[in-house]
């Protein structure tokens, strides 16, 4: 006869953790997947970069003109005093594609779409890595490729495109070193990246209060793996130093570089502080769903930045990041964990956006945030789906994914590169006048009178006198590269300037 088993005793302890993901792909369907979504990513990003958006704006041209002049002069920068002061990764690459390739939109906004596109990878590292989920990697790298917020900076010969990339990036490979038995190297790269991100964007100096909560978030609980984990912490800190040291320094040396833009939009210099940085978080919380940046450089105006089922999303996982802090013990404090850290992101990578006082919501400034945006959303939508106990890539999960997708692609190019406010605010107009200077005969003399207002930035002309000529003059500049030059005017200098006989002068207003 048999024994009669002895009844199991309670279980006592912590019960252990809910896994993120129910749905688990195949390796190889995860590969697939993911070689979809960066096929789609590279395509929205590099095509058409000539005509879309329509038009250079002066931000981007000076960033074309003075990346020439350094690849013509071997003389890089690593700031560029000009313009308000700009780190010099991005013009320096830019300057290189034009020694390569002749300057055209195509090599200014070259860098921009790589730095977009391989953003989408780094995601897809990051959050597989963070939430130990493929399912919702795969979901995040998807909202990130086909989001309008991101495509347009991905296309457009700004800087602050470069902050997500590093950020991904440096964080990413560092978790990615964790799975690793001797996974140093990894993590000195990830340094290495995150260190070159202060290179990038001003805004990007907020990151390393990121990165340090995330730290904090995936500290190991077993002293063993937490040795080995403060190491990588030391190689990581020491290669991300060492990247960003020779910028350190120069701002040492030239304090007044490190404040430049920053200082002129602070909300210190408003007449009340407290209430414009209020105001600017109301406008900064209602810009995801509601009232998006009203920029047409930026955004079709007012439009939200998240598109309705990613902004549903992301309420959701913002809904899960919060009650997963409130039960998480770090250190003997409830703040931190995996699903709690983009959250925490956000609001860090928002603040350059809240403590200024310009142009609120502003999507440029806050575009460090995107990467922890796109992944509360796919949190977001992965409980959604598992609520619902279904695939996210599959049936109806895959339809919104890709119908959202398809929606984000025809914004960017059937309405906002086709709207005429478009083409105003990145000056196709001015694009024109150089285009027609470029079409003249070699020897025709050419004039431009600026009229346009902006800040002033010292120009030679064909004569060797210089003279400081407002930023719009950047765009018929730089369509005007490797022709015969253009000798730029200010409205006084042309009411008494004797024009040769057959000039052409042309005016921008």
């Amino acid at each position: 006869m048999a024994k009669p088993q002895a009844a199991k005793p309670p279980r006592t302890g912590p019960a252990p953790a809910a896994k993120v993901e129910e749905f688990r792909p195949a390796r190889d369907r995860v590969a697939w997947l993911l070689m979809a979504i960066l096929v789609l990513a590279a395509g929205i990003r590099l095509s058409y970069l000539d005509g879309a958006p329509p038009g250079v704006y002066p931000d981007e041209a000076i960033n074309g003109v003075q990346g020439w002049e350094a690849a013509q002069t071997h003389q890089f920068k690593l700031f560029y005093p000009e313009n308000n002061g700009r780190e010099g990764l991005l013009i320096n690459l830019i300057g290189l594609t034009e020694k390569l390739l002749g300057p055209s939109p195509f090599s200014l906004r070259f860098w921009p779409a790589m730095f977009g596109t391989l953003t989408v990878l780094g995601m897809f590292i990051l959050a597989r890595h963070l939430f130990k989920s493929d399912s919702v990697a795969l979901v995040s790298a998807c909202f990130l490729a086909a989001s309008f917020w991101h495509i347009n900076f991905s296309r457009i010969a700004f800087a602050g495109i470069q902050a997500p990339f590093f950020l991904t990036w440096g964080i990413g490979l560092f978790l990615a070193a964790q799975t690793m038995r001797r996974g140093y190297f990894l993590a000195g790269a990830g340094g290495a990246l995150f260190g070159l991100g202060f290179h990038s964007y001003a805004a990007y100096r907020f990151a390393p209060l990121v990165a340090i909560l995330c730290f904090l978030a995936v500290l190991p609980k077993a002293k063993p793996q937490r040795r080995k984990f403060v190491a990588m912490i030391a190689v990581w800190v020491l290669c991300a130093a060492g990247a960003a040291a020779p910028l350190g320094i120069h701002f040492i040396h030239h304090p007044a570089d490190f404040f430049g833009r920053a200082s002129q939009v602070s909300i210190w210099r408003s007449t009340d502080p407290w209430n414009t940085f209020l105001n600017g978080c109301v406008d900064t919380l209602l810009m995801f769903n509601f009232r998006g940046d009203r920029n047409s450089r930026h955004n079709i105006p007012g439009s939200p930045q998240l598109l309705l089922p990613v902004g549903i999303a992301f309420w959701v996982g913002i809904w899960i990041a919060a009650k997963s802090s409130a039960g998480e013990k770090v250190l003997g404090r409830k703040v931190l964990n995996p699903f709690s850290l983009p959250l925490w992101w956000v609001l860090i990578m928002l603040l350059p956006e809240e403590l200024s006082s310009e142009g609120i919501p502003h999507a440029l400034r806050s575009i460090g945030a995107v990467p922890a945006v796109m992944m509360l959303s796919a949190l977001g939508f992965d409980r959604l789906c598992r609520r619902f106990n279904a695939d996210p890539f599959r049936g109806l999960p895959l339809a919104i994914l890709t119908l959202t997708a398809a929606a984000e692609v025809y914004r960017y190019f059937g309405i906002w590169a086709t709207d005429p406010a478009t083409a105003r605010a990145f000056n196709q107009d001015y694009v024109a006048i150089g285009r027609e200077f470029t079409a003249l005969p070699p020897g025709v003399p050419r004039f431009l009178v600026v009229e346009a207002r902006g800040a002033l930035v010292p120009h030679r002309n064909p004569d060797g006198e210089i003279k400081e000529i407002p930023m719009p003059a950047q765009t018929v500049i730089f369509e005007t590269l490797g022709h015969p030059p253009v000798t730029y005017l200010l409205p006084g200098d042309a009411q008494t300037y004797m024009f040769p006989p057959g000039a052409k002068v042309a005016t921008i207003r």
